[in-house]
């Protein structure tokens, strides 16, 4: 088991990538803390995660800074100062907006979820793991904050955001134990990226093809990888950006 007596905090938990991740740690030997801002589709989540192992789930909205220290506050309670050996920030909202459309609220709306609440649950939760000689942070970016994609700039601009604060927070506290690396998928079938997103289903087909591997990638696969780099064995691995696109990029 890669993760054996570690705790773990996935944000955005409840479906999709977050949800893979979570099951995947739980398998591994973790004990997950599942957040999410959905209340019912938490209470289903954790209904289908826990026969895997021990799971409790936190309702939490990431952008509300005072809502997660409180969360850091209560987890620190119980679990002696430490909330967490392992952040997975996660959390992350986003929709096709042409850029001449995008207003104040739509772009701010984005990177509060996905760029300022990936900043608050670092900095609530990153104490604990200082104080206790260590811990591993692992943000999710994407393939959309390392190219260009029309319609949406303010998803790719909190993307490429997360790669460069990972990237900080590796070299700022690579000596007190901590490891940072960031999780960047291409195109996974999830309903976010499959419904929510606003693309045509023509377009989406397109796009398959146009993917070396041919198909889109699934939520296991973004599980997997983040359970490697949430492991010791993967502890000469800090700083780095983790491309999991079935060869897009490649061949741009």
């Amino acid at each position: 088991m890669l993760l054996e007596n570690k705790r773990a905090v996935v944000t955005g938990g409840a479906r999709g990538i977050g949800l893979a991740i979570a099951s995947r740690f739980l398998m591994e030997g973790a004990e997950v803390i599942l957040c999410d801002i959905h209340e019912e589709r938490l209470q289903e989540a954790l209904e289908q995660l826990q026969p895997l192992g021990h799971v409790q789930g936190k309702k939490l909205d990431v952008s509300d800074r005072q809502a997660v220290d409180n969360l850091a506050r209560e987890l620190e309670a119980a679990y002696g100062g430490k909330p967490a050996d392992i952040l997975v920030n996660n959390a992350g909202i986003g929709a096709s907006t042409p850029f001449l459309e995008l207003t104040d609220a739509i772009w701010d709306s984005v990177m509060n979820v996905n760029l300022k609440g990936a900043v608050y649950c670092t900095q609530a939760l990153l104490p604990g793991m200082l104080s206790h000689g260590g811990g591993v942070i692992l943000n999710m970016g994407s393939t959309n904050g390392m190219r260009g994609q029309p319609t949406m700039a303010h998803y790719n601009a909190s993307k490429a955001a997360l790669v460069s604060l990972t990237q900080t927070l590796a070299v700022e506290f690579a000596t007190q134990g901590i490891r940072a690396n960031c999780v960047c998928p291409g195109s996974i079938a999830t309903e976010l990226n499959m419904k929510d997103s606003g693309w045509d289903p023509d377009y989406l087909e397109q796009f398959r093809q146009h993917i070396p591997q041919q198909r889109f990638g699934k939520p296991e696969d973004i599980g997997w990888a983040c359970a490697y780099l949430a492991s010791d064995v993967s502890g000469f691995v800090t700083g780095q950006t983790l491309v999991l696109d079935g060869g897009l990029l490649a061949q741009q």
